[in-house]
């Protein structure tokens, strides 16, 4: 509950780590910093690599689906996911968390961006805003590297496949690679209890919405329950795709910039060493 302070300048790093901030969450603070100063298209609010973006998204997305129908679809499910009404019990918290304190614990933004970005399919630039608007610790460049990795098309799409669905009791929270939500089921479940049953107030406009939304159709809510229902199957399609694949190449061997007598140009050169227009070759399972 330090990030406020630090953001807005009353607390150092250091104090903050003597504090009991993890040093690997500062560096992550100040690399986040550095690659938003010299990643020209991360400071312009457009994905490092265009190629993966909108990669979450089913197969058959826009093919035999009504594109009108799929945005209705992606504004009810990001409504959802804004309101804590997902189904999903730990974002559904950490997500009504955040409207009430502006604020929520690192692990849950990252289960929370991949549930609106990996496991809904929606635009991770509407999660992106989203956070923006409500956090009082938003920090642009931390927020646009979290949310560009979110949807794989960022500088280090590290955490992929996590379970955001789970059960409050799975162990597998206690993963640093699912998140690190590293404390015991029955924490877990005291603070579900305590923002799930916490009486929040809306904005007239989102209460209407919702109310006609989830009262005038019973496929709108069907539509919640198959998202988490489904979310092992969809990370098995993206993984079928090679999307998981791709994005590990991106962690591993890291996005390159483009460098012209000493100075850094900004632009994006390829991933490792490979250039863009070669390894653009690397994606055809997205297709």
């Amino acid at each position: 509950r330090l990030s406020p302070y630090l953001r807005w300048g009353l607390l150092s790093p250091r104090k903050a780590y003597h504090a009991g901030v993890r040093k690997r969450d500062l560096l992550w603070r100040d690399w986040s910093h550095v690659c938003y100063r010299l990643v020209d298209p991360l400071r312009k609010n457009e994905p490092v690599l265009p190629q993966l973006d909108w990669s979450c998204r089913s197969s058959n997305d826009g093919n035999n689906i009504n594109k009108e129908d799929l945005h209705n679809d992606d504004d009810f499910k990001f409504l959802a996911w804004c309101m804590g009404r997902t189904g999903a019990h730990m974002v559904d918290a950490s997500m009504r968390q955040l409207w009430v304190t502006g604020w929520m614990p690192r692990q849950m933004r990252l289960l929370s961006a991949a549930c609106l970005a990996e496991g809904m399919g929606v635009d991770w630039r509407r999660g992106r805003d989203w956070f923006a608007h409500t956090l009082i610790d938003h920090d642009p460049a931390i927020n646009e590297l979290m949310w560009q990795n979110a949807g794989f098309c960022g500088v280090d799409p590290f955490y992929r496949k996590l379970r955001w669905e789970a059960n409050i009791d799975d162990d597998e929270y206690s993963n640093d690679d699912n998140g690190g939500f590293a404390e015991s089921s029955g924490q877990r479940r005291k603070y579900t209890e305590q923002w799930l049953s916490a009486e929040l107030k809306w904005p007239s406009t989102m209460l209407d919405e919702w109310e006609e939304r989830s009262c005038s159709s019973s496929q709108q809510l069907l539509l919640l329950k198959d998202v988490v229902a489904g979310a092992a199957a969809k990370r098995e399609l993206l993984n079928d795709r090679g999307i998981y694949r791709v994005a590990a190449t991106v962690a591993n061997s890291g996005v390159r910039i483009g460098w012209k007598d000493g100075s850094c140009t900004g632009k994006v050169w390829g991933v490792g060493r490979i250039p863009l227009s070669e390894w653009n070759m690397d994606l055809h399972l997205l297709k």
